[in-house]
């Protein structure tokens, strides 16, 4: 959707920023929600983050049905020797290839191509090899588990399914599985890991294991030395907020107080529905909330569903909105557009340091929640897609 230059041809491109490709060989740091980890200090005042991991409630996880253990390459508008230079191009030698190919003999007569390769041949493709093939299958949507790959921000498979009743063996199997995109670990051989499983029970909790999110619990430090007045100014958008000016007031005079979960400092929309799945209401006109809705209600205490249609959304952002530089502040709108395309991509509101409230899908199985803008970059751009964020503020 060609949305951007409607909605930024209004004013400069102010507070701009374009970020290069990711680097699939920059490694992130695995951090395991043991300690906290401490934010960058700031206006926000003196914050610490836990990483917690979320998976769809009973409720949401029975509604999912379990895909096709056969794993397919789709080729759309790929002629069988453009076909032949991916496999090359991502090491498939020559003896797999012609095995494919015989495997796929229907579905290779006519146009769009689709390829059906063992279960063997999957299974012993490197992780380089991997990254290679599934970049070329990701920007067709038939290709949904390439496209929307399961994102592992620890990059620890071990570590990201802990206590979630997978088996070992299927970890393992998972792990063999991934490759390295951008910061983090990518999944997306589902059907692979269904060939392996043998009961329904183990099927069940795999779906529901890889419906998985790391999200952050936010955690303010206070002290004798916390400065009050800056806090008040930054957490209240630089208005009047009597409700949170007494809050702080509050808790400068309670001693005992020494840490505050920030979720008690978010508007009443996004501290309603934080590290929370949609529930079915939100459902019941046929979509569930996507980008637009959770970053534009996030200062709403009645949120209105006409802002998840990108009729409504922008021109709401080029009436009440103005560009901005960096630094953000608490409440800023973070606009991620494809420079190439002009096409946005995202939207989430800025929290503090490098942290933002999003969703990330209209899916039921994508919960609202607290994200670190690098991770939040992995999931929403290819490999090799060149983003730029655009920072916008509420002027009304």
């Amino acid at each position: 959707m060609k949305v951007l230059l409607l909605c930024l041809s209004c004013f400069p491109l102010l507070g701009a920023t374009f970020l290069p490709a990711l680097e699939d060989s920059t490694r992130s740091h695995s951090y395991v929600a043991t300690n906290p980890i401490p934010c960058n200090p700031g206006p926000w005042g003196q914050l610490e983050y836990y990483s917690i991991y979320l998976e769809a409630p009973d409720h949401i996880a029975d509604l999912i049905s379990a895909p096709s253990d056969r794993t397919i390459w789709h080729f759309p508008g790929k002629t069988l020797d453009e076909i032949d230079a991916i496999l090359t191009t991502a090491l498939i030698d020559e003896r797999q290839r012609k095995r494919i190919y015989n495997d796929s003999d229907v579905f290779i007569l006519e146009p769009p191509y689709r390829l059906f390769p063992a279960i063997d041949i999957v299974e012993s493709m490197n992780p380089l090899s991997r990254q290679t093939l599934y970049r070329h299958l990701s920007p067709w949507s038939e290709n949904r588990f390439y496209r929307r790959p399961i994102i592992i921000e620890s990059g620890d498979v071990r570590s990201w399914f802990a206590n979630s009743n997978l088996t070992d063996e299927t970890i393992l199997h998972i792990s063999k599985l991934t490759y390295r995109l951008g910061n983090s670990l990518a999944f997306s051989d589902i059907p692979a890991v269904l060939t392996r499983i043998d009961s329904d029970k183990e099927e069940r909790e795999f779906l529901r294991a890889i419906t998985r999110t790391r999200s952050l619990v936010l955690r303010m430090t206070i002290s004798a030395d916390s400065d009050f007045a800056a806090l008040k100014d930054y957490w209240t958008l630089g208005k009047n907020g009597k409700d949170l000016m007494s809050f702080f007031d509050s808790v400068s005079q309670t001693p005992a107080v020494e840490k505050v979960d920030v979720i008690h400092l978010l508007p009443s929309t996004p501290r309603k529905y934080l590290n929370t799945f949609p529930s079915l209401s939100l459902g019941m006109d046929g979509q569930y909330p996507g980008h637009f809705w959770t970053s534009l209600n996030f200062g709403r205490y009645n949120p209105l569903s006409d802002f998840d249609e990108e009729k409504t959304a922008i021109p709401f952002i080029q009436k009440f909105y103005r560009p901005v530089a960096k630094p953000y502040r608490f409440g800023d709108l973070l606009l991620f557009f494809d420079v190439e395309t002009s096409d946005v991509i995202h939207t989430c509101v800025y929290i503090a340091d490098d942290i933002v409230y999003t969703r990330n899908d209209r899916s039921p199985l994508r919960p609202f929640m607290l994200m670190k803008i690098g991770d939040l970059l992995t999931r929403i751009r290819a490999a090799n897609a060149e983003l730029g964020i655009e920072a916008l503020r509420r002027t009304g």
